[in-house]
Parts: structure tokens; sequence; C-alpha cells
């Protein structure tokens, strides 16, 4: 066969399939391993009629295994190109072979040689790979250097791709095989794909509803595993198995967490999901229990699943003792989300945990060095101990012991932020009582945890900052107010706190400055420290209109204040 100086078969204007097929295998066999053969021939520009042959289904008279086989190698060809080597990649992409690929899918046929399948989600895998080592640093080991647009181009792809392949959810391998290659280009900057798992789209929700996609992505749990095929990529096949079971919980974690509809269509289904999340917890591979466990997260956040198919199903066992033999962090973190939703109040779980120890180990947790763990391991002790009982709390603070109130001080005080709100919130669920606080204050002292709630006031973060103040105000309903009065750097604090103009945490302050103010001491001692009239200018200095981030509802909580410190 005559070939083109860089070895690519020059062919007929309509070839049959069998001269496709050894045209197309010469042309693999000149490029695979070899980088300068890709540059090549992607330069030379006379590979681009193979884009024609991957989607082309009209032989006449040929025969149909042959013209399957067509298609396989032409994205075969495709992905041997694109992968290792970037060049060649922005070349095809400039070509249209995205708009090649993503016809080929669109003209499969139900019974299609899963080959195919397999040769397309490679293809599509290793132009999703090569993208991503074009924006981030290459791993082939090529010193090319790629300007901004070449990133952008790359990324735009990439972007494309995870648009294209989510919403009409048409071959479900590639999705997990995009989210990885996302996160590897810094599309996706996020925890562990966490920004695919909490979205709200509600285009994309509507339409996975729609096409009943989720009933095709239980199928695809319960009998959607390629099966081995004698070929040379037979090795491709058991890949994409684990990455399609893992691309399944994906997408349907995704499509459930924020929609219960999607949650009871899913549950309602004759198929048992439950069964099969509980599968994939204990399955061998961690990225199909990672999946699972998001799965489980987000159907956890259901009030029917908290209240009754959690227990019935033995999900939240399970989750516990999955819990118990996970080594890998990731894993654990998902978990630990799914069982914060599951101690919420008048949960039956939240006696088993305590029978069971799960809050004893959960606790140890929260000395472990990895920051997501300890935050998730405080986020399910605090809503544990939400409107929990004094002997709830005590047995609690019981397992932490005193060597860990201390650490728990050191918490308050993190310099990472989502810990120390979640640390603070904590010790605002368990200082709701007399009892409770006096146990608190013998364990981390009243001094320390004085300082702490006023460095995590004092700190430009409205949330952290409300719930410090919320915090404070509790412990000012409880104890004799004069204790506020000489804490010197937390009143100079809250008198800043007055004068900020914005936030949710503007509305606690007053409220805390009431409670404070609760008794003529504590009225006197706020007047003799200027807090009237930082209170009188604040008020004087309000938008007339009420156009506050918080609708202007401080200005109620102010005046109150005012006149109880004026009284």
């Amino acid at each position: 066969m005559t070939t083109t100086p860089a070895g690519v078969p020059i062919v007929e204007e309509r070839p049959s399939a069998a001269e496709r097929l050894a045209s197309l295998k010469l042309l693999k066999n000149a490029i695979v391993g070899n980088p300068k053969a890709k540059k090549a021939v992607v330069d030379e520009g006379a590979i681009y009629w193979m884009f024609d042959w991957l989607a082309d289904i009209e032989y006449v008279g040929e025969d149909e295994t042959l013209t399957w086989s067509v298609r396989v190698e032409a994205a075969r060809v495709i992905s041997t190109l694109a992968n290792g080597c970037p060049y060649a990649t922005l070349r095809l992409v400039r070509n249209r072979v995205l708009d090649a690929l993503l016809l080929s899918i669109t003209n499969l046929r139900p019974n299609r040689s899963k080959e195919l399948d397999v040769a397309l989600s490679t293809a599509l895998k290793s132009v999703a790979a090569s993208c991503s080592a074009i924006i981030g640093p290459l791993d082939s080991g090529l010193p090319e250097f790629y300007s901004h647009a070449e990133r952008d181009e790359a990324k735009q792809v990439l972007e494309r791709l995870f648009k294209v392949m989510i919403i009409p959810l048409i071959v479900f391998e590639l999705i997990a095989y995009l989210v990885h290659a996302l996160v590897a280009a810094r599309v996706l900057t996020t925890f562990d794909v966490q920004a695919i798992l909490v979205t709200d789209s509600i285009p994309i929700l509507d339409t996975i509803h729609q096409t009943k996609s989720l009933t095709t992505l239980l199928k695809i749990l319960v009998d959607g595993r390629p099966s081995r095929e004698t070929s040379e990529w037979a090795d491709e096949v058991p890949r994409a198995a684990v990455r399609l079971r893992e691309a399944a919980f994906l997408t349907i974690a995704a499509a459930t967490l924020h929609t219960q509809e999607n949650r009871r269509e899913v549950l309602n289904s004759p198929v048992s999901y439950i069964d099969m999340v509980i599968e994939g917890l204990n399955d061998e591979h961690v990225n199909i229990r990672y999946a699972a466990c998001h799965a489980a997260r987000a159907m956890s956040r259901s009030t029917e699943v908290q209240q009754t198919t959690a227990m019935d199903s033995g999900l939240a066992e399970k989750l516990w003792e999955a819990l118990q033999k996970e080594k890998d962090s990731r894993v654990e973190v998902v978990i630990l989300m799914c069982l914060t939703n599951l101690v919420v109040e008048n949960s039956p779980f939240r006696d088993k945990m305590f029978q069971q120890g799960a809050i004893q180990y959960i606790v140890g947790m929260m000395d472990r060095p990895e920051t997501s763990v300890q935050l998730n391991a405080i986020w399910t002790i605090r809503n544990t101990l939400w409107r929990a009982n004094s002997d709830e709390h005590r047995r609690v603070f019981t397992y932490m012991g005193f060597d860990r109130f201390y650490r728990h001080a050191i918490l308050l005080t993190s310099h990472d932020r989502q810990v120390r709100q979640q640390a603070i919130i904590l010790a605002r669920n368990t200082t709701t009582s007399l009892q409770m606080f006096e146990f608190i204050r013998e364990g981390l002292g009243l001094q320390r945890l004085f300082d702490a709630l006023a460095e995590g006031l004092d700190i430009d973060e409205d949330e952290l900052a409300l719930q410090a103040a919320c915090t404070l105000d509790n412990i000012a309903c409880l104890v004799d107010r004069r204790l506020f009065l000489d804490q010197d750097a937390l009143l100079t604090v809250l008198k800043r706190r007055v004068k900020t103009r914005s936030g949710r945490a503007r509305h606690a302050v007053f409220q805390l400055l009431k409670s404070i103010a609760g008794d003529e001491l504590g009225a006197k001692g706020l007047r003799e420290r200027g807090f009237d009239v930082a209170i009188t200018e604040a008020l004087r200095d309000a938008d007339p209109m009420g156009m506050e981030a918080d609708g202007g509802e401080w200005k109620i909580t102010a005046t109150q204040a005012l006149k109880m410190l004026n009284r």
C-alpha cells in the first residue's frame, strides 16, 4: 500500500471496509510509541479521512462485523495519536476530532460490540488526559511549552466534554474519566470533585429526570459491567468496568443530593439501590467505595432515609462498619459526612451510635492530622450534641477526657477556618445548660474559652463570627454578667463589631449585648465602656432604606440593647 512521507496510507476515494481496516492498522503500527511519527502525521494533515470512517455506518454489501471493526480501529488510532502527545492532540482537536467521536457515539446501536464502547471511551479518555497535560504539568516527559491560548483551548475541550457527557448521559464510562481529567487539569479545583457532587443546576437535574436516566444508571449498577473480550485491547475492559460503576454512583449522587423527587425515584425503583450502595462500600476498588459513599451521603440527606430506610436497610450500621476498616482518608471523610446526617435530632441511629462505640471512635478521629478528617469528625460530634440531653452531652465529653478538652481549645483557634467554625459550633451546642457549661468550664478553663471565642469573633468572616457571638450569648444567659466585664479583649472586639456595617453576625452581637445588659451591673459596665455611644452611632449611621445584607433586622435588636443599657 502506498504511503505519504509521514507513513500515512494513501487511500482510494471510496475504499472497501477491508481496505479501510488495513489502512488503519498500518497507520497505527507506524505511530505507536513514536511521538515524532505522531507529530509528522498530524502536521502532514493527510489522516483526517479517518474521522469520516469513525462515524460512517453505511457500508452497502459489506460484512457488518468488518464494518464495526473499522470504527473500532479508527477510534484506536485516535487514542494512539493522543496518548502521551499533547502536540498531536491539539491538532486533532482543531480538525474536529471531538465532533467525530461524539457523532460516532450518537450512531451507536443497541446490538453493538462492547469492543467499540471500550475503543470510543479510551479515545475520549486519551484526548481528555492529553488536554490535562497541556493545562497542567506534563507527565509525558516532553519539553514543549504551551501558550496561554493553547491551554485555554485544551480547557475548553475538557469543559465541552464534561457538559456533553453529563447531560445526555450517553457513555457512562466517560464520566469518571473526565472527572479525573478535569481535576488534574484544574478545571475543577475542588476537594475530590465535590463541585460536581454539590451541583444544584436545575437544567441538569431536570434533564436527568425527564430522560429517565436514573433508571438507566440503576441498570448499569446491576448488570452494566463490560464483559471480557478476546482482543488486543481486552485489558481495557476491566478498568472500564470499574470506571463504569464509579461513574454511575457519582452521577446518581449528583442527581439525588439536592432533589427529593430524584431520591424517591431511586428508592422506589424495583432495583434495591441501597443494597447496591452497601455492596459498593465493601468493594475492593477504593474509587468505587468512594463513589458509593457519596451515593449514600446523597441519600442520607432525606428525612425518610434518616428516620426509616437507613435503619431498616442496615445502611447506617454498614457505614459504621466501613468506617472502622477503611484506610483511605478520602473515603473516611465521606462516611463521616453520611453519619453527620444520620445523627440528627430524633434519629433512631443516634442511640446505636452510642451503644456500638461509634461516637467514642469518632471523638478519637478529632485528633487525626488530616484537616478534612478532623473537620468532619467535629461536624459529626457537633450534630450529635444538637438538642441532645444532658446524659448524651456528658457521655460525649467523658469520651473526650480532659486531655481532649485542651485539644478542643486548640481546635477553637485552628488556622483552618472551617475547623475553627465547627469547633465553635460544637461549643455552642454544649453551652445550652448551666450543668454542661460548668462541665466544659472545668475542662477548658474559662479564660481559654473566652480568648478563643473573642478571637473567632474578631475574624472577618461572617459565619465564623456569628457562631462565636451565639456561643458567647449562650454563656451570657448562664453566668454572672460581671464575668464578661472582666474580659477587656472581648469587649474591645465587641465594640468594633458594633460598627461593622454588614453580615448576620452584627445582629448576633447586639443580641449578646442585650444578654450582658440583662441586669443592672451588666448594663452599667457596658455604659462605662462606651457601648451606649457606640450603639447610638451605629443606629445613626444605618442605611435609612434598610438595605443591609440582613434586611436591617439588627436595628431592632440594637434599639432594644440601647434601651436596656440606658434604663
